[in-house]
């Protein structure tokens, strides 16, 4: 395709889009609601432009990083300050953010109290500090990197006026991170001059600690604790994807490892509890640990299974059985599921798996499979490996069909094909052409009593030219053959 015409092509496109774009935009402007959402969207700009106004006439400045929303930076009684939008997400709201620069060392987090906050207190998970203030206490749950610290930042009467204040104004959160103090609330509004500096001055005032007391002693506390948990979550489930993708089938399948993964969700709780018991950020961590128990306890099962193969030292055990079906399912988004159904060597029904579709594109219904065992380092067998009997996909080989036949010979993409000899328990036997698993071609069957058909076949049956022997060589039969029926002689 030449440029020229590329841009042919272009330009069409353009016409198109706007011939069907501008009548639906004419349509949609006599729709009150659409007329609605222009005026809110123009007042929220008029708004904002307004605010802006203030903000640069009151010597603060605006920028707009990249990526980010509107930043006011500027400074108040000599305290520099930020005052920003925290655009809203998928699953969170907007956020109004006001911040102020520090020196002071140490982390600080305050927030309303709530149900889940409460309930581990009760539990005695958390020793939380009490001012003293009984309506102060029961209203917020204060944490930070110490115990001590948050005793010596509520040991000052006057930040718990400050964090009152603060939340009187709407805001929810309080956090004092390495190098800020910051307000936050829930919407995504601009404050007005007034309001930003009452913000400001409030945060100016909280009083904090020049040092850290018992950070020395307290190393593996707060936020530490709560990383390491994370930590710790996240490499279990990482071993259980990889165990799901990567363990092989499992006799009594995955439920087989659920008592045992519950256990140890409860284990894991247990020692949490203890772990955590009396550090700061430690409400934080059991509510977390306890949103991902269902993932861990999937996980696990994942651990387990994986586990129980790669430390497992017993002995093959070999099953020679018969693949009674197999069969596929799908699930969502198009994805297809294999598996294969064998006779069971253990006294039940069915032996089930779920299998890749390369084990798939091996099975016949009626064919029989080697089954490798292993009884499992926890004691739950799973398969090493399974395949039709002796079958290779391409070559010479050796496999067991239902009803007592045995056959050797070449095989082409998993099929009996070539060259080969089929025996039957019975004492049948043919000697000749395979194509597709099944005898086309030139071949020889001779029967229990000595008879003898050499000739053509195709789909097993006798077609084309063959003859009949009798056991002792004499001609019963010569001609042409159709669908195992003798038509003509020739």
């Amino acid at each position: 395709m030449s440029f020229t015409t590329l841009l042919w092509l272009l330009g069409w496109v353009i016409v198109v889009a706007l011939v069907i774009s501008v009548p639906v935009l004419l349509v949609l402007r006599l729709f009150p609601s659409y007329k609605k959402g222009l005026e809110a969207q123009a007042q929220a700009r008029d708004r904002l432009a307004e605010y802006e106004r203030e903000y640069e006439r009151a010597g603060m400045q605006i920028s707009r990083p990249f990526l980010r929303n509107t930043v006011i930076s500027g400074q108040h009684a000599g305290i520099r300050f930020e005052h920003y939008i925290i655009p809203a997400g998928k699953h969170t709201p907007a956020r109004t953010v006001v911040s102020i620069s520090t020196t002071a060392p140490g982390e600080l987090h305050v927030r309303p109290e709530t149900g889940g906050t409460e309930a581990v207190k009760q539990f005695g998970m958390v020793d939380e500090f009490q001012t003293g203030d009984i309506s102060f206490d029961r209203k917020y749950y204060f944490s930070g990197t110490t115990d001590e610290y948050v005793r010596a930042v509520f040991g000052i009467q006057e930040n718990l006026e400050r964090v009152r204040a603060i939340f009187a104004g709407g805001y929810d959160e309080l956090e004092k991170s390495r190098t800020h103090l910051i307000a936050s609330r829930p919407g995504a509004g601009l404050l007005g001059i007034a309001e930003l500096k009452g913000v400001v001055e409030q945060l100016a005032t909280f009083r904090l600690p020049t040092n850290v007391p018992g950070e020395e002693t307290q190393r593996f506390a707060g936020k530490q604790a709560l990383y390491a948990l994370r930590a710790m979550m996240l490499i279990l489930i990482l071993i259980g994807a990889t165990g799901y993708f990567v363990a092989r089938p499992l006799l009594d399948g995955w439920i087989a490892f659920a008592p045992v993964a519950a256990t140890l969700c409860i284990a894991m709780l247990a020692a949490a509890y203890f772990g955590l018991k009396g550090r700061s950020m430690a409400a934080r961590g059991m509510i977390e640990l306890l949103i991902y128990m269902p993932a861990l306890a999937i996980a696990l099962t994942g651990v387990l299974a994986l586990a129980n193969e790669r430390f497992d030292s017993t002995e093959v055990e070999e099953h020679e059985v018969r693949l009674v079906k197999h069969y596929v399912t799908h699930g969502r988004k198009n994805s297809v599921y294999y598996h294969v159904e064998f006779e069971s060597w253990r006294g039940r029904d069915r032996e089930k798996f779920a299998v890749s579709g390369d084990t798939y594109a091996l099975a016949r219904d009626g064919q029989f499979w080697q089954v490798r065992e292993r009884r499992g380092w926890l004691s739950h067998p799973w398969v090493e490996s399974m395949a039709p009997h002796g079958h290779p996909d391409n070559g010479q080989g050796t496999t067991t069909f239902q009803g007592g036949w045995k056959y050797v010979g070449e095989f082409k993409n998993g099929e009996a094909s070539g060259q080969g000899i089929a025996t039957h328990k019975d004492g049948w036997k043919y000697v000749g052409e395979f194509k597709n698993g099944d005898r086309n071609g030139q071949g020889t069957v001779t029967c229990p009593d000595g008879e003898r058909y050499v000739g053509e076949f195709k789909d097993g049956k006798y077609n084309g030219q063959g003859t009949t022997y009798r056991a002792d060589g004499a001609i019963m039969q010569s001609g042409i053959w159709e669908n195992g029926v003798f038509v003509s002689g020739g």
